[in-house]
């Protein structure tokens, strides 16, 4: 692997966890509905800062969009989705509970994916790995408490 590659993942890592705590306290304060809208208007501005950006520089054409499949559509739902979803979460579970919790079900579906859509073979070191994955986060689950406070 490119040791760039596995730099740029650890931060990403600790940017979720970041930006799902900073979600959730803001989930608390307003409202996880509300808080789901101001992450994405939020989204939007950066993104269209960045995009903008790039435009102007010209390391991208607007005719790149021209062909894009309706299904490719569907991760800004997804997402929107995702972002509910964690901040209930969140808001009920500790943090790192809730973490191994996604990242279970990232290794659970990332295996569906790679082996039915993509027809990749998977090692059975692999699936042995996320099977013990989900059963540690279910032995570690069992020893904490179920919810937590919200933030002040």
């Amino acid at each position: 692997m490119e040791l760039l590659a596995i730099i740029l993942a650890v931060i990403m890592g600790c940017m979720f966890i970041i930006i799902k705590s900073l979600n959730m306290m803001l989930g608390s304060k307003i409202g996880i509905y509300s808080s789901n809208l101001v992450n994405h208007l939020t989204g939007v501005v950066g993104s269209s800062f960045i995009y903008f950006t790039v435009l102007l520089i010209g390391l991208e054409k607007l005719q790149v969009y021209n062909n894009i499949p309706t299904y490719a559509l569907t991760g800004g739902i997804i997402g929107s989705t995702f972002v509910i979803l964690s901040n209930y979460s969140f808001s009920k579970t500790p943090v790192v509970t809730s973490t191994i919790l996604i990242l279970c079900g990232q290794f659970i579906s990332s295996l569906i994916i790679d082996i039915l859509v993509l027809d990749i073979s998977i090692k059975p070191t692999a699936i042995a790995g996320a099977l013990f994955i989900v059963l540690g986060t279910i032995l570690y689950s069992l020893n904490k408490p179920q919810s937590v406070e919200k933030p002040n």
